[in-house]
């Protein structure tokens, strides 16, 4: 029972492993195509998001986390007023 709660909980770490990886390709992508930083925005908040979390879970470290949560809120925010051009 106590081996399936681990692996449940490792899968936070690994979607911020992917989350990171694609946010290193759509930086690429933003030097050749100018026109993807909504969606650069967007992964970055959401990669900024779970950071939060796994500080919070893992490493118990309460001041960073409110930082990755304000910030990777307001990424989020700015990524879908820019995407929807509101």
């Amino acid at each position: 029972m106590k081996a399936k709660k681990k692996e449940n909980s490792k899968v936070s770490l690994y979607l911020q492993f992917l989350l990171s990886i694609i946010v290193i390709v759509f930086i690429i992508l933003y030097f050749i195509h100018h026109q993807n930083i909504s969606y650069l925005e967007f992964f970055l908040g959401s990669t900024l998001f779970v950071m939060g979390y796994n500080n919070n879970k893992f490493y118990q470290r309460k001041n960073m986390t409110v930082l990755y949560y304000v910030i990777g809120m307001i990424l989020i925010l700015f990524s879908i007023v820019q995407f929807f051009g509101v």
